[in-house]
């Protein structure tokens, strides 16, 4: 740096300073100006003087490789002006780099979030579309059950012993109110369906989770409680499992599929039926007690079918549409 400094003190020889740099006074504008360049570029291969001087006093700088040409001070400051400029720049270039690459973080998070809730909305509406199922079936089901109401009153009263749902009554005219809670209770027990064969075990719901699974997938999705039905029988017997599903639909899908359980290796001696109520076993019994008095007296291909929903004693040869037998 020794050209730059007798340069520039050629320049300006005898011009009294009264600056500091660091501490030390500076005397002459060649001694400011030329700490004012180290004051901002600190590593010689960003400022290094050739220490080439020609006849018209031009010096030059190399920075980044290229030669820069000064001729006099006002140029000189303007250099040193315009590459602090371009410091601050690159640093405010480099802070809003690194702005920019936060905001597309963010932006990412949004949209997973977005994403997410998208998801969330999707189900929410499956679900709402499956609760407006199940309420459809509902009213389908009161609807029924409203129709069949006036038919009990008077096709259950003529059933025979039916008087047992209520012992003290010598008459066959059954109170209107007695056939409602029998309607009531089959309704509720229109949403269950009872296993047979399963054994005694503490892991009843396994086996129930595994047979639903072969009979119907989506139905298991609707079992809402599996409870054994009675004590423990002496004889070690299994007891009934009564299953418990969300709407009656899923019940009747069951037992409409039940017959898939006689094929399979494991489970074909383990039976489904409906749930009954105390009347209709009652009922159920005294039609077999029938069916076998005539088949005793000599009647042939006789068999109980469930026609609308009610038991009757009909000959093989009778079609319905898709009747159940018991």
């Amino acid at each position: 740096m020794f050209c730059f400094k007798s340069l520039l003190s050629s320049w300006f020889n005898g011009i009294p300073l009264s600056l500091k740099h660091n501490g030390t006074t500076i005397k002459s504008i060649a001694e400011a100006v030329y700490c004012k360049c180290s004051s901002i570029v600190h590593s010689v291969s960003e400022c290094e003087v050739i220490r080439r001087v020609y006849s018209c006093c031009v010096f030059f700088f190399e920075v980044h490789g290229f030669l820069v040409a000064i001729c006099s001070l006002a140029q000189f400051k303007l250099y040193i002006s315009i590459a602090q400029d371009i410091k601050d720049i690159k640093v405010t270039q480099s802070r809003l780099s690194d702005d920019v690459t936060d905001c597309k973080t963010l932006l990412q998070q949004h949209s997973q979030k977005i994403s997410e809730h998208e998801i969330l909305i999707r189900s929410c509406q499956s679900n709402i579309a499956k609760i407006e199922s199940n309420q459809t079936a509902t009213n389908t089901n009161l609807e029924v059950l409203e129709k069949r109401l006036s038919d009990l009153e008077s096709s259950v009263s003529a059933c025979p012993n039916f008087d047992g749902i209520n012992p003290t009554s010598e008459s066959k005219v059954i109170p209107r109110a007695v056939i409602e809670a029998e309607a009531l209770e089959r309704l509720s027990r229109s949403h269950n369906v009872i296993i047979l064969g399963i054994p005694e075990t503490n892991n009843a719901e396994e086996y129930v989770n595994e047979i639903l699974n072969q009979v119907d997938p989506v139905a298991n999705a609707h079992r809402l409680n599996v409870v054994r039905l009675g004590s423990v029988s002496v004889q070690n017997r299994p007891r009934p499992v009564k299953v418990c599903f969300a709407t009656p639909v899923v019940a009747k899908s069951v037992l409409r599929k039940k017959s898939i359980l006689e094929r399979h290796h494991i489970y074909s001696s383990t039976k489904i039926t409906d749930d009954k109520t105390p009347a209709q076993l009652k009922e159920l019994s005294t039609l077999r007690e029938e069916l076998k008095r005539r088949q005793t007296g000599g009647e042939k291909d006789l068999t109980i079918k469930y026609i609308k929903g009610s038991p009757r004693i009909v000959n093989n040869t009778y079609t319905s549409t898709k009747p159940q037998k018991n």
